[in-house]
């Protein structure tokens, strides 16, 4: 695969992606925070977040009362890479 055949999106998905990232700001201005969990994206209130407790000190969590949420949909990766890239082989020319 050539390189410069990578990466061409269409007319519609980079319509539809300005469309979720757009929502994802009015989101935050009306007081919430977009995380993506695992598989999945969820909304929270900023301001409980504020009040969340760090998983690595998850010890002294109050149990009894999760962090409530809205299911936004599902995603493939929530992982943390800062960039995806390609595996060995797969473009063979500039």
């Amino acid at each position: 695969m050539k390189y410069s055949k990578t990466g061409q999106f269409t007319a519609n998905q980079e319509k539809l992606c300005k469309e979720i990232a757009i929502r994802i700001s009015k989101l935050r201005k009306s007081g919430c925070c977009v995380f993506g969990k695992g598989d999945e994206l969820r909304v929270y209130k900023t301001k409980d977040m504020e009040h969340a407790q760090p998983l690595h000190l998850s010890t002294g969590s109050d149990y009894k009362h999760a962090i409530k949420y809205l299911h936004a949909g599902r995603i493939n990766d929530s992982g943390a890479d800062d960039s995806e890239y390609f595996e060995q082989g797969y473009i063979t020319e500039e």
